[in-house]
């Protein structure tokens, strides 16, 4: 078939096939579709990993992931993992404040894509945190790992305003007790004024579970790439930003194509920090977009027209996407929203 038709949910297709990978104390739950966890193995060349962001979970990306394999065809395997501490991946006992450290969250990200067999071809799609991760990661994957393309969500130049809020300097059980006092801020600042607040509620019931020590110790070591680091990152990159972010503002995103050579940056409507699970029928079909339809050297041409040119590529505003055919095996599948 060219295009899968979702006749099970999707928690059943994806997040009901998982594993869980220990390295040292720390458990990490990893989903996967066309995976298989016995043999470790992925069952097709292509292989999009998901990656979300601190406080998130792997389940953000489900409507995302069921919107791609209704486009695409069924050629693909997909990689989906809950960060150490967050969701499924459980905290041990008595965890240290190094456990949340950005290094740790590096190496646990190499480990998991390292425990695959034949891992050879990946793209990555990452949501703020996450984007952090893999810009630190992906240079130092082994080289059998080719990244061929990489989407991000919400990334940030440096370290975003809220890391070094005084919030994360007070106890562990003052910030649970005023949790609720800070929540209509964090709203504020996540989500779109559109966005519908039913949405939200069911986001912010999934973020309460959120331990706060681990919170705390992961927002008090938070690292975010910088100029040098974007200025090494060589794998063709798409930055995807909400127009109200006030998370990690566009405003500081818009800087990295200046920075990285082989990236290029859109502004989504009606988004904002967490986009992921405001605009997923868009972003499904321009991530595909970005990852399967354009070749390579359009790629380059487009973000870089002249080589002797100095001028950083420009940020975009998407609109919305008309009909788009999307290459495959066995013939083409075509998606109109």
């Amino acid at each position: 078939k060219n295009c899968i038709q979702m006749t099970t949910p999707l928690n059943q297709v994806l997040f009901d096939n998982f594993v869980d990978l220990h390295r040292s104390n720390r458990q990490l739950r990893v989903y996967g579709h066309h995976v298989d966890f016995k043999s470790m193995r992925v069952e097709h060349s292509k292989v999009i990993c998901f990656v979300h962001g601190a406080g998130g979970r792997a389940l953000q990306w489900r409507r995302i992931i069921e919107q791609m394999l209704n486009l695409c065809d069924d050629d693909v395997s997909i990689i989906a993992f809950d960060l150490f501490g967050h969701h499924h991946s459980s905290i041990p006992l008595s965890p240290s404040f190094s456990d949340f450290s950005t290094s740790n969250y590096v190496d646990d990200f190499v480990f998991v894509l390292s425990s695959f067999k034949n891992l050879s071809e990946l793209s990555v799609v990452a949501h703020s945190f996450g984007s952090a991760l893999s810009t630190f990661t992906l240079p130092i994957l082994p080289s059998s790992i080719k990244v061929s393309r990489v989407v991000f969500l919400g990334t940030h130049c440096g370290c975003p305003p809220g890391a070094s809020s005084w919030l994360w300097y007070f106890p562990t059980f003052f910030i649970h007790a005023i949790r609720s006092w800070i929540n209509p801020a964090f709203r504020r600042m996540a989500y779109h004024s559109s966005t519908p607040s039913s949405l939200i509620d069911d986001e912010s019931r999934f973020a309460a579970l959120n331990d706060m020590y681990m919170m705390k110790a992961l927002f008090r070591q938070l690292q975010f790439p910088d100029a040098s680091h974007f200025s090494n990152f060589k794998f063709p990159l798409l930055i995807l930003q909400g127009e109200s972010d006030g998370i990690t503002p566009v405003s500081s995103a818009s800087k990295i194509p200046s920075f990285a050579p082989t990236c290029k940056i859109e502004v989504i409507p009606r988004s904002s920090h967490n986009l992921l699970v405001e605009r997923p029928t868009f972003l499904a079909q321009r991530i595909l977009r970005f990852l399967f339809v354009t070749e390579p050297n359009d790629l380059f041409s487009s973000l870089h027209p002249s080589s002797s040119s100095s001028e950083p590529s420009s940020t975009t505003t998407s609109s919305e996407p008309s009909t788009t055919t999307f290459p495959s095996s066995n013939g083409s599948t075509t998606f109109s929203p």
